[in-house]
């Protein structure tokens, strides 16, 4: 079963909300909801590739992630048409830059139309950077120090968030967000990070593709060691860090991560979602890192016409988040 899951942010984020941290907090949510002997079983189903659910990043209202490798072809010119040359070009270069497409070019382009009859346009709003300024504690008298004024930095954008999940029935998946909801989402709750508004939680048709052979991550995840590496896609590294004191280091091994937007082509059937989940990870065994991602269809060209594809075309930001 399918679901889109929406949330208005009502402070900033610390970290932006990933399928992983997603992941990790909804796991959280389970023991608070059951048990520690409970969520550890509850955690063999990941182990074993057979999660009850997955999420995706979370995306601003109404976009999705540019499929890496996609081209801008929609450019039409005259030799002596030189104000459109220019227009054009500099079109493809606002394509190239693009982190987000709108919902319709995104679904435009899997379904294998590209662009050519698409109207570019970048989304809007981003998100944007912000500091707030805090205040030190005496962990002892529990009031304010003098002078010890410091800053955290956030991320915050006024549009809702959307959330895709793939689920099994009876995952409780939906009861798990509602307390994620109220907790709030990422580092620094107790000082007002990462609280938001439950607005939706509804049942999710994606738009069909047709002749599908390939598909496009909504998320961070982590290939399994046998899947075909036959596509596009940007690699990011996450230096990740465990919750809890009863753990002797904070500090997980560095995870070489596929960033969202991936394209690979699929020899298997679609199942939606795709990635594993990584053990040996810290120092405590029973932690593991969840690099499970929604995925969905992409109708791809064949081999011959992917190889004419710009190397150049993929260099779109690799190192930017979710900002302008």
């Amino acid at each position: 079963m399918w679901y889109r899951w929406t949330l208005k942010p009502l402070a900033p984020f610390t970290q932006w909300p990933t399928s992983d941290l997603l992941m990790g907090q909804l796991a959280w949510a389970y023991r608070d909801c059951h048990s520690e002997a409970s969520m550890r079983s509850w955690l063999d189903q990941f182990r074993e590739q057979t999660p009850p659910f997955v999420v995706s990043d979370a995306w601003l209202e109404d976009t999705l992630p540019r499929p890496a490798g996609s081209s801008y072809t929609r450019a039409r010119w005259s030799e002596t048409d030189k104000a459109g040359r220019i227009q054009a070009l500099e079109d493809r270069k606002r394509w190239k830059a693009s982190r987000l497409l709108t919902y319709q070019e995104f679904w435009a382009v899997v379904g294998g139309q590209g662009d050519e009859n698409q109207t570019f346009e970048t989304p809007r709003p981003h998100t944007v950077s912000v500091h707030t300024v805090h205040t030190g504690v005496d962990r002892i008298t529990g009031g304010a120090r003098d002078g010890e004024l410091f800053t955290r930095e956030g991320w915050w954008s006024s549009a809702r968030l959307q959330i895709y999940i793939w689920s099994e029935p009876n995952s409780e998946v939906e009861m798990l967000a509602r307390v994620l909801s109220y907790q709030g989402i990422g580092g620094e709750i107790s000082s007002g990070f990462g609280q938001v508004e439950w607005v939706e939680w509804r049942e999710w048709e994606w738009p069909s593709v047709a002749e599908a052979n390939g598909e496009v991550w909504l998320g961070h995840g982590v290939p399994t060691v046998n899947a075909p590496m036959d596509g596009f896609y940007h690699l990011h590294t996450k230096y990740g860090r465990v919750w809890g004191p009863q753990h002797p280091s904070p500090w997980k091994v560095p995870i070489l991560q596929v960033q969202p937007g991936a394209v690979w082509h699929t020899k298997e059937p679609w199942k939606g979602w795709a990635g594993r989940a990584l053990s040996e990870i810290h120092e405590s065994p029973e932690v593991i890192d969840f690099g499970y991602t929604v995925t969905v269809p992409m109708r791809l060209p064949n081999a011959e016409a992917q190889e004419d594809v710009n190397l150049e075309d993929l260099n779109y930001g690799r190192n930017r988040v979710y900002t302008e």
